[in-house]
């Protein structure tokens, strides 16, 4: 009776041991939850940065050391020995990649601080990963000519000039012009735009060349920054859009412009119902002189065709952008096919007052950059070629001779094209366009559309080694420099670049910044951050869906020269 008693009292003890520490625990959790958000807080950090698996792999390492674990200070933290986690991202490297048969680009992204020095980062660009390389001051214009040209030839000096195909630039002319140099020492290189920033470019001269643009962008930005200024307005916002609000990707400063629109596009039916509404007439903001300016613009017709006027034209570019910048699909071997589709778009509104601004922007930006390479890839795609949809362009039409003299590179580093050499390759290029051998099996056509086109190639392309290896080093370019300097701004501090830097210090600085991208190296392009799914389900959802829609609306309603349906295509010189 006794020990059945004392069994009794153990189990109970048990039990109690158990949900004590259970209760204890959830209150020390909530604690540390507490000290976590008050330092995000304290230290302006973005409560994105949680999403981050070094946040999550931080927490769970000193969860192992266990209370015994002594928090770094802030020299350990300056100082922490970077060789051996350097060696590692080296080594690694060296293992996995292959660049000699991929190629590579050499990526020199132009960043400037909230104090206006400009810096200029270099990075190499595979298939595989993106990898931080150096780091310069480009502040004074005067030597960055000199300084660019040196950075880059050592660069080719270490990677090996036999593993680089392009080098994507800033594209200011001090950037051209060291490139240009750099061009007459390596010859077998190319060098290209930054194609996000011309696309960008583009939308600027749209919104800086059409006064109509102008006024709608402000009015969109008066709307905004109104409904930011007051928790009440947000709230109430938020229950007529059951939850959702403008906070979208931020790509580049004109692309966000003209997103904002759509984002309004989206909610126009619940913006005119809640500045209609009682819950607004009552509020205390609704008589001040900006409610009522708001009010007035919102419950504008008028203002909602012009918003759909600006979008025909800045839609098509945006899909471009957001495509090439979320790394949706390879973008060298559909870059020339998405702008050709975008320019196709444009052109079925050719009769909207503004189109010729348009079209002479548009050509004044792309044609001069429009590189043998674009054209190159475009037609070795295994995509795109046997497409019912393909159109072959008056570029294309030319022949391959112009590009193939240029893009063939030998085995035994002739660089001359020979007639020999020349027939070769467009005989295999024939041999490609007609599905001939491997290229028209069964498992080549399944994996056309599902395998990464320089993979496609490597499987299916052994009949023509030549045009294989041309073929497998385009496809895996890309044509953007832009997603590298997501995290450029956690060094944009005195103490990371002082007005004066050592050589000594210089080095310290350039393997901070490789320490700090290892991560890129496991990853794919760029190691975007989370907005870059957002924006691509911007680009799915809110332009086909609400941009549509406004177009159909506008051919109804719209007073400005828009045309009942759109006229016919033109040809495809007119096109291009």
């Amino acid at each position: 009776m006794v020990s059945s008693k004392r069994k009794m009292i153990n189990d109970e003890e048990e039990e109690i041991g158990e949900i004590v520490p259970h209760k204890r625990g959830k209150k020390l959790r909530d604690e540390a939850c507490q000290q976590i958000l008050r330092f995000f807080h304290t230290s302006n950090i973005p409560f994105s940065c949680a999403k981050k698996p070094e946040f999550k792999k931080m927490f769970e390492l000193v969860g192992k050391c266990g209370s015994e674990f002594v928090l770094p200070s802030y020299h350990e933290l300056e100082n922490f020995p970077l060789e051996k986690t350097m060696k590692n991202t080296i080594n690694m490297l060296e293992c996995i990649y292959d660049w000699k048969k991929t190629g590579c680009s050499i990526i020199c992204d132009e960043w400037t601080d909230t104090k206006g020095r400009f810096y200029c980062h270099f990075l190499m660009n595979s298939p595989e990963c993106t990898i931080f390389l150096k780091s310069i001051d480009t502040s004074n214009f005067s030597e960055t000519i000199e300084k660019v040209f040196k950075v880059l030839d050592e660069i080719f000096e270490v990677v090996g000039e036999e593993s680089i195909v392009q080098v994507i630039i800033n594209n200011a002319p001090n950037y051209k012009v060291a490139v240009e140099v750099l061009m007459e020492k390596r010859k077998r290189i190319f060098w290209s735009p930054c194609v996000i920033q011309l696309l960008d470019g583009i939308l600027e001269d749209f919104e800086n060349n059409l006064s109509h643009h102008q006024i709608i962008i402000g009015k969109c930005k008066k709307i905004i920054a109104f409904i930011y200024s007051s928790t009440i307005v947000i709230l109430m916002l938020r229950d007529f859009t059951k939850g959702k609000d403008f906070n979208g990707p931020t790509i580049t400063r004109s692309a966000t412009a003209y997103l904002t629109l759509l984002y309004l596009i989206d909610m126009k039916d619940a913006l005119i119902a809640m500045f209609s509404s009682e819950q607004w007439n009552s509020n205390k903001l609704a008589k001040t002189k900006e409610g009522e300016e708001i009010q007035q613009i919102v419950q504008d017709c008028r203002f909602w065709r012009e918003m759909v006027y600006c979008l025909i034209f800045a839609v098509p570019i945006i899909e471009v952008l957001l495509k090439i910048y979320s790394n949706e699909q390879p973008t060298m071997g559909f870059i020339y096919e998405e702008m050709n589709s975008a320019k196709e778009s444009l052109q079925s509104w050719n009769n909207i007052k503004g189109y010729q601004t348009i079209w002479k922007i548009i050509k004044e930006r792309w044609n001069p950059i429009l590189h043998p390479q674009y054209i190159a890839s475009h037609l070795l795609n295994p995509q795109l070629p046997y497409d019912s949809t393909f159109k072959s362009t008056s570029e294309v039409n030319e022949g391959p001779s112009a590009w193939l003299a240029k893009m063939v590179i030998d085995y035994d580093d002739d660089l001359s094209m020979t007639a020999e050499n020349l027939k070769k390759i467009e005989d295999q290029i024939a041999y490609f366009s007609t599905s001939k051998g491997l290229f028209g099996s069964e498992d080549a056509n399944l994996m056309r559309y599902t395998k990464h086109p320089a993979k496609w190639w490597d499987s299916y392309g052994k009949d023509c080694p030549e045009l294989q290896r041309m073929a497998i080093r385009l496809l895996s370019l890309t044509c953007s420099s832009c997603g590298s300097g997501q995290s450029w701004t956690a060094y944009d501090d005195e103490q990371v670049y002082p007005k004066k830097i050592s050589c000594l210090f210089q080095k310290k600085l350039n393997d901070l910044f490789h320490w700090s991208k290892e991560g890129y190296a496991s990853g794919s392009c760029f190691g975007r951050t989370e907005m870059v799914p957002q924006a691509t389900a911007v680009s799915k959802e809110t332009l086909c869906g609400a941009a549509d829609n406004a177009s159909a609306g506008a051919h109804s309603s719209m007073e400005m020269d828009v045309p009942a349906s759109p006229p016919p295509a033109m040809n495809d010189d007119q096109i291009n």
